[in-house]
């Protein structure tokens, strides 16, 4: 929905979406990190998406990877503290203040809001949910960094006063990490033999 706009969402999930499959496929973590500090340049709070694969490579105790993996980001961080020290005075004040917000309010919009709410607009988060616990008990490790990915950034969005993203619709700050809780459906579309809830998967999908 966002790509004909000038909205950042879209690019960033292209960074996050690629930075996470580099990661783990195995390929050189440098590149993750180029992308990863691409998308905190288009938005600062994105940073917190590194997270997760800086700390499985210190428990890797990868430490040559890690400092691979950090060096553009660290740059790409640098980068936006000048540009807030030159423009706005203060490396401490960006172009939008991030203001906390009322949790419980917050929750409850960002999950059933008609206009930004995560439910009216692709329901078949609920099938993905519903896929998780399998997916996790199979694949552990795998499902580990895309999920703290989007807690990560789930959490951050949660507590801004700003969560619903302003004049547009749906859940535009969750954008970038939604294909992360979509791996749920994926897995449950991928069992064999086929079962009675593939239907209900591609029902919700499609009027999705």
């Amino acid at each position: 929905h966002y790509g004909r706009t000038l909205y950042t969402e879209p690019y960033a999930l292209a960074c996050a979406l690629g930075a996470y499959a580099l990661f783990v496929g195995k390929r050189p973590v440098v590149l993750a990190g180029v992308l990863l500090a691409l998308g905190s340049l288009m938005k600062g709070t994105y940073v917190v998406l590194a997270l997760p694969l800086g700390a499985a490579l210190l428990w890797r105790r990868d430490l040559k990877g890690l400092l691979l993996f950090g060096a553009p980001i660290a740059v790409a961080l640098a980068g936006n503290l000048a540009i807030n020290r030159v423009m706005f005075g203060s490396v401490s004040r960006g172009p939008q203040q991030y203001v906390f917000g009322s949790l419980l309010a917050n929750l409850r919009g960002i999950a059933i809001d008609s206009e930004h709410g995560l439910l009216p607009y692709a329901p078949v988060v609920l099938c993905a949910l519903w896929g998780w616990p399998s997916l996790a008990r199979g694949r552990r490790w795998d499902a580990l960094l895309p999920a703290a990915a989007f807690l990560l950034v789930f959490f951050v969005t949660v507590n801004y006063a700003g969560w619903h993203g302003g004049y547009c619709f749906g859940p535009r700050y969750l954008v970038p990490v939604l294909p992360f809780l979509m791996l749920g459906l994926l897995h449950r579309l991928s069992v064999r033999p086929l079962r009675p809830w593939h239907a209900l998967d591609i029902v919700v999908l499609g009027a999705t």
